[in-house]
């Protein structure tokens, strides 16, 4: 698949197919459209590195002509926070 097609296509519609495409029941991905030195890319954020190790396994780099990166929330950073 050319790269510039899937790009051209809209932001909703590829975060529901790769929402849809790598849902799962043991954590929460959210999953956003953000942009840096490189262009438009897809960021898959979980809470906890453990989850954001398994979820980049299973991510390709690139996904339908994006590149994609997982990032994650630390855990104790949720767990102080709700004190």
């Amino acid at each position: 698949m050319n790269a510039n097609w899937a790009k051209s296509q809209s932001d909703e519609k590829i975060l529901k197919q790769i929402a849809e495409q790598f849902k799962n029941d043991k954590y929460e991905i959210d999953f956003y459209i953000k942009s840096d030195d490189g262009g438009k890319h897809i960021e898959a954020k979980v809470v906890g590195q453990h989850f954001a190790s398994e979820l980049r396994k299973k991510i390709p780099i690139n996904y339908c002509g994006w590149r994609t990166i997982v990032a994650f929330t630390p855990l104790d950073v949720i767990l102080k926070k709700k004190d």
